[in-house]
């Protein structure tokens, strides 16, 4: 029976690495049977519930529940707090992880970020080739869309299938650090050159930026000369391909010209501008608990009517998790995800987990251009990644 329950635990560590693969009406089932499987590896005689763990980095959830006391709109706020559940759901799963538990998922850790890696290089092929007799050369002008509007439920935004794929890249990084056959690391980098080719035709600044900088900390965490190279190669690489597609010359240029859409420039950075400029005035109204989880979006909303009627018709929201998590809950509740950000921080530094710190890093940087926590591909990977990847890689294990 015991057998029996430790290949369930990996049958389930297996399909969650897979989840990008499931259509969006199964991805609750695949959290539901990851959960079971934990459940059924408990050590009931030794049972410890990390308590301080689940308290702090569900605390921004609770602070939300509670913001619908002073919300209006209820139903929406309900709605949110539904989408933004993993932020509840994978805290309480890997609080009850037994030590024997987590000594058992680690003995395969390297091969869930192959899964991991393998699955969103299949994506990508997939919906390129499925489209590629109908547009033919146009699919490299149509990708971002297709992949937006035309996969049914496999649809996804191009914002996070680019997160995918750099958290792919960067699970690769580590691959190729320990890495020792040649058959395996060419098939790595062979990997990460079609990733990238698939990056930079969705060409989304946020994810990119994200992965620039993530790899730079990465490859300063890591003396040695080959990973030195693999870097100056990569970001090469990288640079040269954003130059050489004009679409991406003239994305990136944005950064250095950024003004309010005022005088009708309507570039994606220029949005982003002009929002936050809105956002903090709606922020200064009530600061300390902000307008609740219910009402915040719509009050945003309703400050661009007079003056950012485009924004007003297209009903943008904050585009900023953090500019978020002020309008809705204010300083007080922004606080307590603050404390979860410190608290994931220090534990990657004190058991010298550069992956769960690079991740980290990655997240926090789109967070700064998209509320990732707000959405379903966002929030679910996001919470996944900072439970799971303390125990695969930290360097000795957590004390319950």
């Amino acid at each position: 029976m015991k057998k029996f329950k430790i290949k369930l635990l990996f049958v389930g560590m297996i399909s969650i690495f897979l989840l990008p693969a499931f259509p969006t009406n199964i991805k609750p089932i695949i959290i539901g049977f990851f959960g079971l499987t934990i459940l059924c590896n408990i050590d009931v005689q030794n049972f410890n519930f990390n308590i301080k763990y689940f308290l702090i980095t569900t605390s921004v959830y609770f602070f939300l529940i509670i913001s619908l006391t002073y919300s209006e709109n209820i139903d929406y706020g309900l709605r949110k707090l539904e989408t933004m559940s993993s932020i509840l759901v994978f805290p309480f799963i890997f609080s009850i992880l037994s030590k024997d538990t987590i000594l058992h998922i680690r003995k395969r850790r390297t091969s869930y970020l192959w899964i991991f890696i393998i699955i969103i290089l299949g994506i990508n092929i997939a919906f390129f080739f499925s489209h590629l007799f109908h547009y033919k050369s146009a699919i490299f002008v149509h990708y971002i869309t297709v992949v937006r509007i035309a996969q049914g439920n496999f649809n996804i935004h191009p914002i996070y299938l680019s997160m995918h794929i750099c958290i792919a890249i960067l699970f690769s990084f580590f691959l190729l650090k320990n890495e020792k056959k040649w058959n395996k690391i060419l098939i790595l980098l062979v990997s990460d050159i079609i990733l990238i080719f698939f990056l930079m035709m969705l060409l989304k600044k946020g994810p990119i930026i994200g992965l620039a900088i993530t790899s730079i900390v990465f490859f300063f965490f890591n003396k040695n000369r080959k990973i030195w190279s693999l870097g100056l190669v990569f970001l090469m690489s990288l640079t040269i391909a954003i130059y050489n597609i004009s679409e991406g010359k003239k994305k990136f240029s944005e950064l250095v010209n950024i003004q309010t859409i005022d005088n009708g420039n309507f570039s994606s950075t220029n949005i982003r501008y002009t929002i936050y400029r809105y956002a903090v005035g709606v922020i200064k109204e009530t600061p300390f608990f902000g307008r609740g989880i219910g009402d915040y979006n719509d009050v945003l909303i309703n400050s661009f009517k007079d003056k950012a009627s485009f924004l007003y018709l297209e009903r943008y929201n904050s585009h900023n998790q953090f500019l978020s998590f002020l309008l809705s809950i204010g300083f007080v509740g922004s606080s307590l995800f603050v404390l979860t950000l410190f608290y994931y921080l220090k534990n990657s530094l004190v058991f010298d987990n550069k992956i769960a710190l690079c991740v980290l890093l990655f997240y926090l940087i789109v967070m700064t251009s998209e509320n990732i926590l707000e959405r379903e591909n966002g929030v679910i990977f996001f919470s996944f990644f900072m439970g799971v990847l303390p125990i695969l890689f930290n360097k000795k294990t957590q004390n319950k």
